[in-house]
């Protein structure tokens, strides 16, 4: 009887020991668990440029990634630091694709760089691919710029005269500048001029921290 009863205590012993020992992997898995993160800037596919103002396209079909783990951590996946943001301009859905399409402005140190745009296209939520254009702007000084009594006067002067001028309200952006060697990014200030008699309509981007004028195009039509 004692022998049997010494069998029995012997079984339970092992039986707790072994609850222990399992309750402690359990603890220790579940803390590898919550302990884990997904590297969205690892993890994913990345853009791959195709020139030097930044176009891209990216395949995420196989990422079963959502659009707002995808938005949430736009600046880690473009590699950009915390002066650049972006910014939801667009939304619509198609019915006979059914695709939902987002488009976001990228802005640095809240100027809106030009031409600088994410395209998202997702289905049920999921993301499926992206394109667009993005370019990292490491360091471009915002301050120091030209007034806008001196803004307009440039404009005047090559526009010719001053009476009977129409003048826009001026906009600020940053520039992708292409030349034949590179592409620069500048601050720039656009403004539009109108005259009637003679009909000139005329937009100046203009250099907002030189006050050089980097291009314009005279937006009437004449016939030959």
């Amino acid at each position: 009887m004692n022998k049997k009863l010494f069998q029995i205590k012997k079984i339970s012993t092992r039986l707790i020991f072994a609850a222990i020992l399992l309750a402690g992997s359990n603890i220790s898995a579940s803390n590898m668990m919550m302990n884990e993160s997904y590297d969205l800037s690892a993890d994913l596919p990345k853009p791959r440029y195709q020139n030097r103002i930044g176009t891209f396209l990216v395949d995420f079909k196989k990422s079963n990634l959502s659009v707002t783990e995808f938005t949430n951590n736009l600046n880690d996946y473009f590699d950009l630091d915390n002066l650049h943001r972006f910014e939801l301009v667009n939304e619509n859905y198609d019915s006979q694709t059914g695709f939902t399409n987002y488009s976001y402005q990228h802005l640095y140190k809240d100027v809106r760089i030009n031409g600088d745009m994410i395209f998202l296209h997702a289905k049920e939520g999921k993301l499926q691919f992206i394109n667009g254009q993005v370019v990292n702007v490491e360091e471009l000084s915002i301050s120091g710029l030209i007034s806008e009594e001196k803004l307009k006067s440039i404009a005047y002067e090559d526009f010719g005269r001053r009476d009977d001028v129409k003048v826009s309200t001026v906009e600020t952006y940053i520039l992708k500048h292409q030349t034949q060697e590179n592409v620069t990014l500048k601050l720039v200030n656009k403004i539009n001029l109108t005259s009637f008699n003679p009909a000139k309509n005329i937009d100046f981007v203009i250099d907002a921290q030189t006050g050089k004028i980097l291009s314009q195009i005279n937006k009437v039509m004449h016939a030959d």
